[in-house]
């Protein structure tokens, strides 16, 4: 439950709840109150509160043994188990979805690592970029240790950043599939 002067959040569904009247009731555990918006949550938190106080990460999915995966942009591509496409280096979806195959995506949790990671060491590039049109800051940008630190800073964003990019980039260049990793490869490089 967390603190506020009027309102608490329900550790279920995560909505406001009124301190003073909560229509779904209170609930107690291991000598802490929690409110409910309704009698649903509060039924639920009671069956199982270690779930809504402890929450688990999903667990990253196994390939159903036998499962065939298929190319979004090359349906022809057929291959048992997840991997990436010969033709553009597009990932692989599974050819039957369900409910239990969406799920945790390992490369959306990569890209999403590399993203933060190099918008990080990019701030301080176009921070040092952007001095020179600040009136009394124009000698930081022409700096040779700021030419530097551009250097070091940016060289990481392109080759580690960029590294699936510009992989896929030149795989499209050798199958001579062209195709968006190309232009991304360019635009990165």
């Amino acid at each position: 439950m967390e603190s506020g002067a009027e309102h608490a959040i329900d550790p279920v569904c995560g909505m406001r709840v009124n301190r003073e009247a909560p229509q779904g009731g209170r609930s107690e555990h291991q000598g802490r109150e929690y409110l409910f918006c309704n009698p649903r949550c509060r039924t639920k938190f009671e069956a199982d509160p270690d779930a809504y106080l402890n929450p688990r990460p999903p667990a990253p999915e196994e390939a159903a043994p036998g499962a065939e995966y298929t190319c979004p942009m090359h349906p022809e591509v057929v291959q048992i188990g997840p991997g990436s496409c010969p033709l553009c280096g597009m990932a692989l979806e599974p050819r039957e979805f369900s409910l239990e195959t969406i799920g945790y995506n390992p490369e959306l949790a990569d890209m999403t690592r590399r993203f933060w990671i190099s918008a990080a060491l990019t701030a301080p590039v176009f921070a040092v970029a952007m001095s020179e049109m600040i009136p009394g800051l124009g000698a930081v940008h022409s700096a040779p240790w700021a030419l530097w630190l551009q250097l070091v800073l940016t060289t990481p964003v392109v080759l580690w950043g960029g590294w699936p990019l510009l992989v896929r980039g030149v795989q499209s260049l050798r199958t001579r599939q062209l195709n968006m990793f190309t232009l991304i490869a360019l635009g990165v490089g």
